[in-house]
């Protein structure tokens, strides 16, 4: 055989040994209806705040125990945690200048607004529901105080539509203009009694969308902001007849996964009892699909959707011990019909290194071949 056709068969054979050894290692797929355990939080939390913006998520106050007999000033924190979905890590930010817990939240123009909850009254030095209006600017780490809500009560919630934020308190509908830095109230929630019902709400389409209870049924209600009008939305709910209990609902977009509103309930706070049951619904169809529980049942969690996928995080889980205690668990959920990018973190240190072995693979191959080579030609020369 040729000197030199054996020189590059050996040279390939190197080079490509050193490659395939080397390396990097391929990101599979994310699987749908499936959950994964990522890094915890710092801090165990439960009934805390949880938001998405950009490509970060934020937690926000809370508390550290969970139930009456624990239920002290020193338990509510004004804690705030950025977690980086890319690294899976979570970075210490800074905290909010009012510790409390169970505060509608939701994120504007690069600002993040916790709005009302239950803490410490500084003014009648006892546990209340607060008015309280504290905003996080994200780029310069920094809290400021706007027009506090008139009034506040439990299970709190928020949503941004049109650069404005309505918050949900009960059966009232109050709206907030960041620019004006004003409250108005809206078209209250239909109700059957005067007894408020549990609800739940997303928003799809710039429609505020509300899971409700009355008069014994589920219903689903429809908020128009143009016109302040609320309205029934049809649904079929022969696979969904059940109270949620205390719950939380987000949803997903149309992006990455299919566009519907998820009801996660954490069971019920009275009974301290925490299970694991997610429904979810379709706006379009009205159709519900219950789909796969949490592996750690929980009450008082935050959710967040980043991507069209869930992120729950923090709680109060039952532990061994038959306790119930505060949780710093982060577990993501993948919805039904998902088909975005893998979710993997890509450029993580570890990955870093894996890259860097590639090249330093391929780099040592191509050494190898060419000292080869250098020997191979001063053979000839002899």
């Amino acid at each position: 055989m040729n000197k030199h056709v054996s020189f590059v068969l050996i040279f390939l054979f190197i080079s490509g040994t050193f490659v395939t050894t080397f390396s990097p290692v391929s990101v599979s797929a994310a699987v749908d209806d499936s959950w994964t355990t990522l890094a915890p939080m710092n801090q165990a939390r439960s009934d805390l705040g949880v938001v998405a913006v950009d490509d970060k998520i934020y937690a926000i106050g809370g508390n550290l125990a969970f139930g009456v007999a624990t239920n002290s000033e020193n338990n509510y924190v004004g804690t705030n945690e950025g977690y980086d979905s890319k690294s899976n890590t979570w970075t210490t930010l800074a905290s909010m200048p009012t510790p409390r817990q169970g505060f509608a939240i939701a994120a504007c123009d690069g600002k993040i607004y916790c709005i009302g909850g239950y803490g410490y009254n500084k003014a009648s030095s006892l546990l209340d529901n607060l008015v309280v209006n504290e905003v996080y600017d994200i780029a310069s780490n920094s809290w400021s105080t706007k027009t506090p809500l008139t009034i506040s009560g439990p299970n709190l919630q928020a949503h941004v539509v049109d650069e404005k934020i309505f918050v949900i308190v009960s059966s009232l509908l109050y709206v907030y203009d960041p620019v004006t830095d004003s409250w108005s109230q809206k078209t209250s929630l239909p109700k059957a009694s005067d007894s408020d019902p549990d609800s739940y709400s997303a928003v799809i389409d710039n429609q505020i969308i509300v899971i409700t209870y009355f008069d014994e049924a589920l219903r689903v209600l429809s908020y128009d902001q143009k016109t302040d009008k609320w309205s029934e939305v049809k649904q079929d709910r022969n696979n969904n007849n059940s109270s949620f209990g205390r719950a939380v609902a987000v949803a997903t977009l149309g992006h990455f996964a299919p566009q519907k509103i998820y009801v996660l309930s954490g069971g019920s706070t009275i009974f301290f009892n925490p299970i694991s049951y997610i429904a979810a619904y379709d706006p379009s169809s009205g159709v519900w699909e219950q789909v796969k529980e949490d592996p750690t049942p929980r009450l008082n969690f935050g959710v967040a959707v980043l991507d069209d996928v869930l992120y729950v995080i923090g709680g109060a889980l039952l532990g061994t011990d038959g306790q119930i205690a505060s949780s710093a668990v982060n577990a993501q959920y993948v919805p039904i019909g998902y088909n975005g990018p893998a979710l993997s973190d890509s450029d993580s240190p570890a990955d870093n290194m894996v890259l860097v072995s590639a090249l330093v693979g391929t780099t040592a191959g191509v050494v190898v071949a060419g000292v080869l080579l250098f020997i191979f030609k001063n053979k000839e020369k002899q």
